[in-house]
């Protein structure tokens, strides 16, 4: 312990006295921070418009352009449902616990997660088989929900198509 708050006083005197080691180019004085936002410079702009007309792209498409319609939709629905899982699984855990407490007569070994005490019943097996499916269920059911309106949206509008 001696040791290390030995160490300790020693880099914080070599730092307020030593402001550079001239043998090594190491400097301990602050460096020089970049400016909050960067001055605007049309040529770098038209670098990068030139360098997505040679691509063939006007930079305004992503990496999953070129897949098909259904891709995107699968894609869009699994990060939906992947998204939405943690929070669908707390809620679903909440709700169980709840009307597991309620039904033994509001009991505090059945009291849900927040006012659990130590002496709480555990969880069978069925129970949790039971939360991770209405989980993983309502999951599915918003990634479904969300796929139905955003064709109903697209059906509404035309898409555009990048040549």
């Amino acid at each position: 312990m001696k040791r290390l708050s030995a160490a300790l006083l020693f880099l914080a005197a070599s730092s307020l006295f030593a402001q550079t080691l001239p043998e090594s180019g190491f400097s301990l004085a602050p460096r020089q921070e970049f400016p909050e936002k960067m001055p605007y410079n049309p040529r770098h702009e038209t670098a990068a418009r030139q360098f997505f007309a040679a691509a063939g792209e006007t930079g305004n498409e992503t990496i999953f352009t070129g897949a098909p319609l259904w891709a995107k939709d699968l894609r869009r629905a699994e990060i939906v449902f992947f998204g939405t899982a943690p929070f669908t699984f707390f809620f679903a855990r909440f709700v169980f616990d709840l009307s597991r407490s309620a039904s033994h007569g509001w009991d505090t070994r059945y009291a849900p997660w927040p006012v659990k005490s130590g002496d709480s019943v555990s969880l069978e097996k069925k129970d949790i088989v039971v939360i991770i499916s209405a989980a993983f269920t309502t999951s599915l059911v918003l990634a479904l929900t969300d796929y139905f309106i955003v064709r109903h949206e697209r059906k509404k509008e035309p898409v555009p198509i990048y040549e």
